[in-house]
């Protein structure tokens, strides 16, 4: 990935936010627009990371492409280009608490979730930022995510 496709996903993200806002979507609000700021001011590194090591995929990678493609007419299709740059990079990861108990017995192989930007500690992101967790959730066709309810497990620090 060079730092032009990440800039331009980053650039994408900021035009989708400020298009949900001016619908009065959620991004017109305080927190909203602290969360476009913050992405405002993520960058690429000079020296972007390699691929992920195959052990950093998941199942569920298979569906990655084809996501993509049904997403490249929708409110977010600027979004694409980038996103499709970023994944070769993206380390996917599963919550341990899915293995211990799988909602359903294919939810492991349509379930996974990768780290874009995110705090020092956590998931390896691509982006180390200390104020903004921001990834990509992939689930397979027909895969329901559980309802569910827990503390923020990233150290974000003001």
């Amino acid at each position: 990935m060079t730092r032009a496709s990440g800039r331009d996903l980053f650039a994408a993200l900021r035009q989708v936010l400020a298009a949900a806002a001016a619908a009065g979507v959620g991004a017109g609000t305080a927190d909203g627009r602290r969360f476009a700021a913050l992405v405002g001011s993520l960058d690429l590194p000079r020296d972007p990371t390699g691929p992920a090591p195959p052990d950093a995929r998941a199942p569920v990678c298979r569906f990655w492409e084809p996501a993509l493609d049904g997403a490249d007419a929708g409110p977010a299709a600027g979004l694409v280009p980038g996103l499709r740059a970023l994944g070769p990079r993206l380390r996917w990861r599963q919550n341990p608490d899915y293995h211990r108990r799988p909602p359903d017995p294919t939810f492991l192989d349509n379930y996974g979730y990768a780290v874009i930007a995110g705090p020092p500690g956590g998931e390896p992101p691509l982006l180390v930022h200390r104020r903004l967790a921001l990834g990509v959730l992939l689930l397979g066709p027909g895969t329901q995510y559980p309802l569910h309810h827990h503390p923020a497990v990233e150290p974000i620090s003001s």
